[in-house]
């Protein structure tokens, strides 16, 4: 008896090297939990999908990236900016990470061969300013 073992469209684009680039992304799901070299830190997992960018083959690819409590403020405060469109006060800020999930951002995206998943590493917002 055949035991199928099935890809959607997303999983194929998830697995395809594609140009690098600025691609428009929106953020589909967000989970939290403790962090894998670290448990006693918690690490918060985006999962953001390709909506447009300069290679149309991997529309819809997923794209994941991590925040942990741990992550040296340089790391988290562009990300933060780039989906909220919002400068982080110089007094501090506690965002409300669950209210990003809907949102749209741009990410540089490249292509990790070592993990043989698209990595973001660099932001902007989806409207190209932070106010």
């Amino acid at each position: 008896m055949p035991t199928p073992f099935n890809f959607s469209k997303e999983d194929v684009a998830s697995a395809k090297a594609g140009q690098p680039g600025w691609y428009l992304l929106n953020i589909a799901e967000l989970s939290s939990g403790p962090g894998s070299n670290d448990p006693s830190a918690t690490t918060h997992t985006f999962v953001m999908v390709i909506k447009s960018g300069p290679d149309n083959s991997v529309i819809g690819a997923k794209v994941k990236h991590y925040l942990s409590e741990k992550t040296p403020p340089a790391f988290s405060i562009p990300f933060i900016e780039a989906v909220s469109g919002k400068k982080i006060s110089e007094g501090g800020a506690a965002p409300d990470l669950e209210k990003m999930v809907g949102r749209d951002v741009k990410a540089h995206l490249t292509w990790d061969t070592k993990f043989k998943s698209w990595k973001a590493d660099d932001f902007m917002p989806a409207t190209g300013r932070v106010e």
